[in-house]
């Protein structure tokens, strides 16, 4: 049976016409087993991490797969790479490129009855925000937003006021200040003092000044 996208590029000369009904493909590094489970038994990613790099699998509506206990996710592949060297108290991280699909944050919701708890690590930017709002929407306060204490500093030092001039970035940035979450509210201060948002490779660049 052909995917969705075959069938769009048949009817309509466009892969992305209808929904995708493909699995999600799920990226993940781990420095300690005992977070992905498949049927409730421990997968050992740890290995396959330091072997390849990472441990992949997919992700259809009636996975086999579930998390237990504390996870990270990583929007930025560079952040993902290296997120040992974060000292996070998570020890699986799970790469995001972004924006998650429905699927995906079901899939996180689904495993809340195991203690699951989330660090989200998007850019400090409207788009990233509003992700993360995205996912305390659907998992509430099982996730966190990770907040480094030098972040302040960093955006003094590093932010990128183009993540700011977009028309649509803008719109969002004005909805994101109206939201009640403290963390949301202490990045969209950041923002609005420096003018600007910061990329999340940032948190690996040392402070140059206090």
């Amino acid at each position: 049976m052909y995917s969705s996208q075959v069938k769009a590029v048949a009817q309509f000369r466009n892969a992305k016409a209808l929904p995708s009904n493909l699995p999600e493909i799920v990226c993940l590094r781990s420095t300690h087993d005992g977070v992905l489970l498949r049927d409730g038994t421990v997968v050992e990613t740890t290995q396959a991490t330091k072997q390849h790099g990472l441990f992949a699998f997919t992700l259809t509506d009636h996975t086999q797969f579930s998390l237990r206990g504390k996870c990270a996710l990583i929007e930025n592949l560079a952040v993902f790479h290296s997120f040992e060297k974060l000292g996070l108290e998570p020890t699986l991280a799970i790469w995001t490129g972004g924006v998650s699909s429905r699927r995906f944050i079901n899939w996180l919701a689904g495993s809340i009855p195991n203690d699951l708890r989330v660090s989200h690590l998007p850019d400090y930017d409207p788009v990233g925000l509003s992700e993360f709002l995205r996912h305390h929407e659907q998992l509430g306060d099982v996730v966190t937003l990770f907040l480094p204490k030098e972040l302040p500093i960093l955006f003094r030092q590093h932010c990128n006021t183009s993540l700011l001039m977009d028309e649509k970035n803008q719109r969002t940035l004005m909805q994101l200040r109206k939201s009640q979450h403290p963390a949301v509210q202490q990045v969209v201060a950041l923002m609005d003092e420096f003018n600007g948002g910061l990329e999340h490779e940032a948190i690996f660049l040392k402070n140059n000044s206090s």
